[in-house]
């Protein structure tokens, strides 16, 4: 089985909210930096897949500020992906720590 995966700068996840869910169904790890997604918004992130589990990062203030939101990051990982441990160092990087098992099929003649 190959690993597919994706990285997009979403600029603002919800109003993006269909083609983050075409990217995250056709792909075993997806990652949006630029979410715009306040930390009291993020149960919205787990309506975008049930196959795979979400890492979320929030840069934006819960309380109302001038101007648009900015950073935060998201990390669709399908389940099949053994996730053991993960830290976000900063606004930019991420610890992973996982297992993952390659399935080579064999075909008899």
């Amino acid at each position: 089985m190959e690993l597919s995966i994706t990285f997009n700068n979403i600029k603002n996840i919800k109003s993006n909210y269909i083609f983050a869910k075409q990217l995250i169904d056709e792909n075993d790890i997806s990652y949006f930096c630029e979410t715009w997604l306040p930390e009291n918004e993020k149960l919205f992130l787990y309506e975008l897949s049930d196959k795979c589990r979400e890492l979320n990062k929030s840069d934006c203030e819960v309380k109302p500020t001038k101007g648009r939101p900015f950073g935060g990051q998201s990390w669709f990982i399908n389940r099949e992906i053994n996730i053991i441990d993960h830290e976000f160092i900063n606004s930019h990087i991420i610890l992973l720590v996982s297992t993952y098992r390659m399935i080579i099929a064999h075909t008899l003649n």
